[in-house]
């Protein structure tokens, strides 16, 4: 079981820099609430946030969010089967004419996060 203490890490893209925070949910028992703090963004620029994985499966959370700097986004649950599937968090441009493994941007942040390990020996 994964910890309900929470998972961080930073990442930088051409898109901005963030901060991805994941924790075990109060509400939700067993489920995890992803969290993503933009800085050093354009403001203003509106964006997708899938998770995903090197094998391209993915699962898009956000179609469309307007980034702005220090204004945390509240990205959605996820299972801790998809915590341990998806150790990407994609920060993309919305694109309504393409899906997510279609996509070519010139602006992203692809964030590798590692947190099944980073949670792994904590019991909720």
């Amino acid at each position: 079981m994964l910890s309900s203490e929470p998972g961080y890490t930073q990442c930088a893209g051409t898109i901005g820099d963030f901060d991805i925070w994941l924790y075990g949910s109060d509400k939700h028992p067993g489920m995890y609430e992803l969290y993503i703090t933009p800085y050093q963004v354009d403001a203003g620029d509106i964006a997708s946030i899938t998770v995903a994985n090197a094998s391209l499966a993915y699962k898009q959370l956000i179609p469309q969010v307007v980034l702005n700097p220090d204004q945390t986004i509240y990205a959605g649950l996820l299972s801790e089967q998809e915590v341990e599937n998806y150790n990407i968090v994609a920060i993309t441009p919305y694109d309504p004419t393409t899906n997510f493994a279609n996509q070519v941007s010139e602006k992203d942040a692809f964030c590798e996060y590692n947190l099944p390990a980073a949670l792994a020996g904590y019991e909720q």
